[in-house]
């Protein structure tokens, strides 16, 4: 009968390196579920919880929650300089979040939108306060930009979902 050769001492190395991996740089999702969304999230369109779902599968990879109690929640309009200092976890549940209320109010939006500026545009302001973005109202293409953005991170989460990166690789590749 014959003996089988021991495997070489750099094949044991490689794999011990790929289980310390996998235990410690938390690639690997978590499981999540719709129940683990804040009540006012679980209540968005489907299309858009699932993606909030999926995101929390890679909360701890993108950060966590730093700067909320519990959840990230959209409380007013989000200057660039308070995204900056948000978890890239935050910043794309915010995000998601953010157009979810957008595609829900958006013809509200539409109809209150005037072409001004944002101080003298009331769909722009119902924007800041429904989605924590804001727009140029008074710029051309600005309603068209509306009506397509939520549509826009749909079809790009339907994508990744299907592609060698996959839904992190999705997350990862429009944070800031």
């Amino acid at each position: 009968s014959a003996r089988a050769t021991p495997a070489p001492p750099w094949e044991a190395m490689f794999s011990l390196s790929k289980l310390l991996e996998s235990a410690f740089c938390s690639t690997t999702p978590g499981s999540a579920a719709i129940t683990d969304l804040p009540e006012e999230d679980q209540r968005l369109p489907p299309f858009f919880t699932e993606i909030l779902v999926e995101l929390l599968r890679y909360k701890s990879h993108l950060g966590g929650v730093h700067n909320f109690e519990h959840m990230p929640r959209i409380e007013r309009k989000v200057t660039k300089e308070a995204f900056k200092g948000f978890t890239d976890f935050e910043y794309a549940y915010l995000t998601v979040v953010g157009l979810a209320n957008l595609h829900v109010k958006s013809e509200e939006i539409v109809s209150k939108s005037n072409g001004k500026v944002y101080k003298e545009n009331p769909g722009v302001q119902l924007l800041e306060f429904t989605s924590g973005m804001t727009m140029h109202g008074d710029r051309p293409g600005a309603i068209a930009l509306l009506r397509s953005a939520p549509t826009s991170l749909l079809e790009g989460f339907r994508l990744a979902k299907r592609s060698k990166r996959g839904t992190l690789g999705f997350f990862q590749g429009w944070l800031r």
